[in-house]
């Protein structure tokens, strides 16, 4: 989603209030050929230390092999200049 999709969607109209959605949005997202798109990390959080791992979703694959995999399709779209907008998994 764009930034201004975004503002437009929150309905977030001063310069304050889009400095301010900047700064949280960089933190959970990272832009991809002009689109935000949420970071494999929150996602697919890695498991914490001495807790037993919980596997994602349906497929039931390791969260950690789910981010890396994610996190290279991505990246290897965005080096070919090729996005899919809705890049859901």
């Amino acid at each position: 989603m764009s930034f201004s999709q975004l503002c437009s969607s929150l309905e977030i109209t001063t310069e304050f209030q889009k400095d301010n959605l900047l700064n949280l949005v960089q933190e959970v997202a990272e832009l991809v050929q002009g689109n935000w798109v949420i970071k494999s990390e929150i996602l697919y959080p890695a498991p914490v230390k001495n807790e037993p791992v919980k596997l994602t979703g349906v497929s039931g694959i390791h969260p950690v092999i789910l981010t890396k995999a994610r996190n290279y399709v991505v990246r290897f779209l965005h080096s070919i200049g090729i996005f899919i907008h809705a890049l859901r998994w």
